[in-house]
């Protein structure tokens, strides 16, 4: 396609240079350190009486502490926290044009539209499936470090490919979202996307 290379390098240098890359990073994170914290809490009850409902909340959440029980707490994060924070991604990506003023000089490029378009998504793909991939080595890490039992290599293989799985099916509802945003000309109106 033409032009998409040069729209994908600028699409990539935006990205790379606002906030929303770091903040979007630590967001996600939150996902593995709250199943580890219920590992851990559920790993050690006697502990987890002296924390008081938290404890209450993981035995409800998770019940049992092993790695079937936490790589699915993942998977189900990434789902539910992934609607919301790959909403907010596509919101950025898309109505940032329009927030900053620039949609007028971007129509004006000769880069093709549809280049234009396909750059954005494609930047997009690439954050959803880093961001994922990134929850997903941290997520192991932490559920080495709380050393829960149950680690196997087939499990972990089939729940990467479950995760990759719901990231891309939740992926593939963005394109509503970008639309929201083109059409809603900024950020706000694709923010109801998730409620």
């Amino acid at each position: 396609m033409k032009g998409f290379r040069t729209a994908l390098w600028a699409e990539l240098l935006k990205a790379r240079h606002a906030l929303v890359a770091p903040l979007t990073t630590l967001g996600f994170l939150i996902l593995p350190l709250v199943s580890g914290l219920f590992m851990l809490i559920l790993k050690n009850p006697a502990r987890a009486q002296a924390l008081g409902l938290i404890s209450m909340k993981a035995r409800l959440t998770a019940g049992v502490a092993d790695w079937p029980t936490f790589l699915q707490m993942l998977a189900q994060g990434v789902g539910i926290g992934g609607g919301i924070l790959f909403a907010l991604i596509t919101a950025w990506v898309f109505g940032r044009e329009f927030s900053d003023h620039t949609v007028k000089e971007l129509l004006a490029l000769p880069t093709p539209r549809g280049a234009i378009v396909g750059a954005k998504f494609a930047l997009l793909a690439l954050w959803v499936i880093s961001l994922t991939v990134l929850v997903f080595v941290v997520g192991l890490g932490i559920g080495a470090v709380v050393d829960i039992p149950g680690w196997s290599p087939g499990l972990v293989w089939s729940t990467l490919a479950t995760i990759l799985t719901v990231a891309l099916l939740t992926g593939l509802l963005m394109p509503w979202v970008a639309l929201v945003a083109s059409v809603g000309r900024g950020y706000l109106a694709p923010m109801g996307w998730p409620c």
